[in-house]
């Protein structure tokens, strides 16, 4: 299961309260937005008597509506009267299911108990990489204990809410197997139910992570590097397999051993990525 999957089946639409993002990660677009207009604050937030006009109208116009779905970057990086406020109308006048997109830092007793409270039942966050050396790289300055704690409080719902989706970011040039392993660890330290989305890290026009990329002689064909890439074509090696396998219910002495990094190292440089790939689809098969 992937996140797309939640939402299969059901009659959903998208729709977006805020603009901008709390972050300047150097892969995301909001890095090229922001330069773009400088001064404008990095989150531009509609009002909440504004954002239940739309629902309102959707709802009337396709009352077979069964799930919003607010793809804000961070959903959650709101103040408690905005979000209390959110609930109760959001009961009042719209009453389905939502999806949201947020970060681990939005995650607090407070703000869990008020959004379910409305009717979040899928939610989304980033997690990227666990390497402290690649965060700085990536211009993401969350610890991996404010993961852990989110990963823990969002567990004590789970029986109100789907598997947390979390985002991670490979096939990073830059990284190390220790890079790798860090995240791959972190990811295993999350408890199931879980699901992983794996990006392969895609160097997006206007970001600082391809000046990075350029200055690093990784760009030899822009079209087929940057223009041509999809983000979801990631490459199939033994690290990348540790990913997958993180998501699932894998004892932690035999975690330990698979993650040993000479382990790693030595099976990355030998083991074919037609046998990796058969393996991973044979794990998505048995869902």
């Amino acid at each position: 299961m992937d996140g797309l999957a939640l939402g299969k089946g059901k009659h959903f639409f998208q729709v977006m309260a805020t603009r901008g993002c709390p972050h300047k990660c150097s892969y995301c677009c909001n890095y090229a937005v922001e330069a773009l207009y400088p001064g404008q604050g990095k989150i531009r937030r509609r009002s909440v008597d504004n954002i239940m006009k739309e629902l309102v109208y959707l709802k009337n116009m396709m009352p077979y509506l069964e799930l919003f779905l607010f793809t804000d970057d961070s959903f959650l990086a709101a103040n408690s009267k905005w979000i209390q406020e959110f609930r109760d109308k959001y009961k009042e006048k719209i009453g389905l299911p939502f999806f949201c997109q947020t970060n681990p830092v939005t995650i607090t007793p407070k703000t869990m108990e008020t959004i379910i409270d409305a009717g979040l039942q899928i939610i989304n966050l980033g997690l990227q990489t666990g390497s402290e050396r690649i965060k700085k790289m990536y211009n993401r300055h969350i610890p991996n204990e404010k993961v852990t704690q989110a990963a823990k409080l969002l567990h004590q719902y789970k029986d109100k809410l789907y598997p947390p989706i979390w985002d991670v970011i490979l096939d990073n040039p830059w990284e190390t197997v220790k890079d790798k392993l860090a995240t791959v660890k972190l990811m295993h330290s999350i408890p199931a139910p879980k699901i992983f989305q794996c990006f392969s890290l895609t160097f997006y026009p206007g970001t600082l992570i391809l000046k990075m990329a350029k200055e690093a002689g990784f760009i030899d064909d822009m079209v087929k590097t940057v223009y041509r890439k999809y983000y979801f074509a990631k490459d199939y090696t033994y690290t990348n397999f540790l990913y997958k396998l993180a998501e699932k219910d894998v004892p932690d002495w035999i975690f330990s051993i698979l993650c040993n990094s000479i382990l790693a190292y030595t099976l990355d440089a030998i083991i074919p990525s037609k046998l990796i790939r058969r393996i991973v689809k044979r794990i998505q098969n048995k869902k």
